[in-house]
């Protein structure tokens, strides 16, 4: 009897089994919870890491615009704010610039913020920063050369009506505060109508004919060749802009249409 229940393998009670398998997801659920706590933690400490960056990024959100918009908090990395010193500096190197441009004509001095701004706005072309503070600190060294060896083109060269204001303002030593004043417009209105941002509108021309001292008819024939010298002169700019690939593509197709 007793060989006999030996070898009958004991049956184990529902209960029991039971209880094995509540062991079994306990312990698994103990594992998953645990490796969450980690991924937690490690989340935790780079959003730590993070905030610096992330308080930059919204305290100078709608100044990096220019930059085409930020995929994410990491990606303001390389665009940070260069030091006060170097923003200085370039201010500096611009204004140096135009001295040199103005030195040795006094009659030039009204003209002065009006080509800091154009050089100004050559910068901006160029790099694509509204600011010379939101410089991206690896382009600082290529950005100095490129104001040094700008030239300042001649009162001509900023076009029709641009020059005709430019030279007035000149020759008898009006600010462009007070050019703004009697044309009823700011002197930011006035600036960008002398480098050429901008053009005046029909409004504005009675009140700039009367200072310039010239017929309305012809102000408005001086604002619509300004207008054409403007678009030529972002053309200009777009082509030197585009790829050397794509220039030569260009031509390719020229010459596949022409007879």
């Amino acid at each position: 009897m007793l060989a006999k229940c030996s070898n009958t393998v004991p049956q184990t009670s529902p209960a029991a089994e039971l209880m094995r398998k509540s062991k079994e997801q306990a312990g698994a659920l103990v594992s998953a919870l645990q490796a969450h706590v980690v991924f937690l933690s490690e989340q935790l400490e780079k959003a730590v890491a993070l905030l610096p960056t992330v308080a930059m990024y919204e305290k100078h959100a709608a100044d990096l615009r220019e930059y085409g918009g930020i995929e994410s908090p990491e990606a303001l990395i390389d665009k940070v704010v260069i030091t006060p010193e170097r923003e200085k500096e370039l201010a500096s190197l611009i204004r140096r610039k135009v001295a040199e441009w103005a030195k040795g004509h006094p009659t030039l001095a009204p003209l002065v913020p009006t080509v800091y701004g154009y050089i100004y706005g050559q910068f901006r072309r160029n790099f694509g920063c509204r600011r010379l503070s939101r410089v991206p600190p690896q382009e600082y060294q290529e950005i100095v050369e490129f104001i040094r060896t700008l030239r300042v083109p001649s009162l001509a060269d900023f076009g029709p009506l641009a020059a005709v204001l430019m030279v007035n303002r000149a020759m008898f030593g009006i600010s462009a505060a007070r050019a703004a004043a009697v044309c009823g417009v700011s002197s930011r209105a006035i600036r960008h109508w002398e480098t050429g941002e901008n053009v005046p509108s029909p409004k504005n021309i009675p009140a700039l004919a009367r200072f310039l001292e010239m017929s309305e008819r012809k102000v408005e024939h001086l604002a619509e060749q300004q207008r054409v010298f403007n678009g030529e002169q972002r053309e200009e700019r777009a082509l030197s802009q585009r790829p050397a690939a794509q220039l030569e593509r260009g031509d390719q197709i020229g010459e596949t249409l022409s007879p």
